[in-house]
């Protein structure tokens, strides 16, 4: 298992933004996974300017439907509003994919 993860990337499987509106205490999901484990999942919110709204860890939530949940601290117009999630295994590999509100 060691070696398969060390010769693949994680895979972001779904962005949930049904929970955002652009207000703090908000619900971002992201759900990831790994032939071995996902180490860390981080979002990061940008405005229409692309200017960094906020950045952070999300939670490990539901393991076994393979969830992270990201609370949103800051404010931000959703008009286009973009969200980047960022996810990494054991073996530091990555995955990045972004979603547009």
């Amino acid at each position: 298992m060691a070696m398969a993860d060390f010769m693949h990337s994680p895979e972001i499987l779904d962005i949930d933004l049904a929970g955002y509106t652009g207000q703090p205490g908000e619900m971002i999901r992201v759900r990831a996974r790994d032939d071995l484990q996902v180490n860390r999942v981080s979002v990061l919110i940008a405005d229409a300017n692309d200017e960094l709204v906020e950045q952070g860890d999300a939670a490990q939530g539901a393991v076994e439907d393979w969830w992270w949940e990201y609370t949103t601290t800051a404010a931000c117009a959703t008009e286009s509003a973009k969200v980047v999630a960022h996810v990494e295994d054991l073996a530091g590999h990555f995955a990045e994919e972004a979603e547009t509100t």
